[in-house]
């Protein structure tokens, strides 16, 4: 389907689901498909005989044109100058920033014709509805998933699915790779970390400079946010910082 070389994952599950996509879940496929693009790019590093998982831009860093709600995943951090950050500090760093994805997603200028929002949905509930366009797109995607699914993983297919689906192959239901298992894993530490202590708490930050000092740079400040809506989709946007968090 010619609509899907057009939709990235995150767009794809936001039109099927009207909008229901929680943090983790675009946090997920947003930085999926920047992985497989070639855009960013996650490699271990060894210091004192331990591997740690670091984040840098990829071979297309540069070339790419990103979404309004792709930018803090890659201006968050100093990329552009071939710094990397340690994985869990940039997923700490990134989240505050990406609050505001529903509402960027929606106003994405291709995303248009597919919902509206009432004045009730825009000032109090949050919620988006579809267009007649978007209902009926909604329902072609979740059968062409659903057929993926029911398809991906037999012998043979792998391949064809990936042609068909492009990198929204990351939203079929067995799709796996290494990547997303160091994500799961920093995911779970983070929602265990906030269950013991009622919040992840690694504030300060390193950053890894492959270019310059190939060493650890201290760079400390804040990744808080300080906007929301009553829609849960506030975002404060990309902070500029000048480093990336809290030791490994």
């Amino acid at each position: 389907m010619e609509l899907l070389k057009t939709l990235t994952p995150a767009e794809t599950y936001f039109i099927i689901h009207k909008a229901e996509m929680n943090h983790k879940q675009f946090l997920r496929f947003t930085l999926m498909d920047l992985i497989l693009k070639g855009v960013l790019n996650i490699v271990e590093i060894e210091k004192d005989n331990v591997n740690y998982t670091y984040v840098q831009a990829g071979a297309n860093f540069n070339t790419y044109t990103h979404q309004p709600y792709e930018e803090s995943f890659l201006r968050a951090c100093k990329f552009d100058e071939g710094y990397q950050t340690s994985f869990k500090n940039y997923i700490t760093i990134i989240m505050p920033l990406t609050k505001r994805y529903k509402r960027q997603i929606a106003q994405t200028p291709h995303m248009g014709g597919y919902f509206y929002r009432t004045w009730l949905q825009r000032n109090l509930t949050g919620d988006y509805s579809y267009t007649n366009v978007g209902a009926q797109t909604a329902t072609i995607l979740s059968d062409l998933l659903k057929k993926a699914n029911d398809e991906y993983r037999i012998e043979g297919k792998d391949a064809e699915t990936k042609k068909l689906l492009g990198n929204n192959i990351i939203l079929l239901n067995d799709f796996n790779s290494n990547d997303l298992m160091v994500f799961n894993e920093e995911m779970k530490r983070k929602e265990t970390a906030s269950t013991i202590t009622g919040g992840d708490t690694g504030i300060g930050w390193w950053y890894f400079d492959s270019g310059v000092n190939n060493g650890f740079d201290a760079d400390y400040g804040s990744a808080s946010d300080s906007s929301g809506d009553s829609g849960g989709d506030g975002d404060s946007g990309c902070s500029g910082c000048g480093g990336c968090g809290g030791g490994d």
